[in-house]
């Protein structure tokens, strides 16, 4: 296959510049909401809490709780073209590439949430905050940042728990996402099922290979935290490997989910 058949730049601006357009609206209609459910919970939170001054963990508490909701609800809505029949002859004759719309919903559902929501979140805090002060004098605002330099990681926070850290994250929006590109009706439905089979299974095969293999072979390993692994450290390099093998299969599934629906 030519390389311009597969990702040519001009073509995947062009369907940038094109999905933007036609999705202007609803976008600023989905921002605005954001912004506004983010505003009233912050609201009711600080009521609740008789106006007093949030911590940074009330901060980092909230923004990681809509981040982590938002974020499943957005990814898991990507492919939209691919709701119902009708939209999906329109997208799959898309004169851009597989690769290119595919790329797209990475970009928008994924990459565009994790930089534009920290920066959404910060400003309607900083807006709530000092609107509160001015409506109640007593309101103490006090303005923060997503990394307080205060809280300093674990002297074994190494780079393979940043890794493990960091897959764990993105396998949020990759499941949802994974399953808005397999399934058309009740993605997000599916994909929990979907998921659940799979973790039971895993859990069965843990399961047996503990009980059946891991007498004859675990038991050469003295104390052994998980299986045959007999430290802290060596758990969290097999966590990291295993979760960036299940993101890269993630990513794999949804491409030719998309590629095969083309076909």
């Amino acid at each position: 296959m030519k390389t311009s058949n597969l990702f040519n730049p001009d073509r995947f601006i062009r369907l940038f510049r094109q999905n933007l357009i036609h999705n202007a609206r609803i976008n600023l209609i989905t921002i605005v909401a954001i912004c506004g459910g983010l505003f009233a919970l912050m609201m009711m939170n600080q009521v609740a809490a008789h106006f007093q001054s949030p911590n940074y963990n009330d901060f980092i508490g909230l923004f990681l709780f809509m981040f982590i909701v938002l974020g499943i609800i957005y990814s898991g809505n990507a492919f939209p073209g691919l709701r119902s029949r009708e939209k999906s002859f329109t997208y799959l004759l898309n004169p851009a590439s597989t690769f290119e719309k595919y790329l797209f919903e990475i970009v928008n559902r994924i990459l565009f949430f994790i930089i534009l929501f920290p920066i959404i979140y910060w400003v309607v805090f900083f807006i709530e905050g000092n609107l509160m002060h001015v409506i109640n004098p007593g309101f103490e605002f006090r303005s923060y940042w997503f990394f307080n330099h205060n809280i300093s990681p674990p002297a074994d926070f190494d780079i393979w728990a940043k890794l493990l850290a960091v897959n764990l994250g993105l396998m949020i929006f990759f499941i949802p996402f994974t399953g808005a590109s397999a399934f058309m009706k009740a993605p997000f439905i599916k994909t929990m099922f979907s998921i659940a089979l799979v973790v039971f299974f895993q859990v069965i095969i843990i399961y047996l290979l503990v009980k059946i293999i891991g007498p004859h072979t675990f038991n050469k390993v003295h104390h052994p935290v998980f299986l045959w692994i007999d430290s802290k450290e060596g758990l969290v390099q097999f966590g990291a490997v295993y979760t960036l093998l299940i993101n890269l299969s993630l990513l794999s599934v949804s491409y030719f989910k998309l590629k095969e629906k083309e076909a």
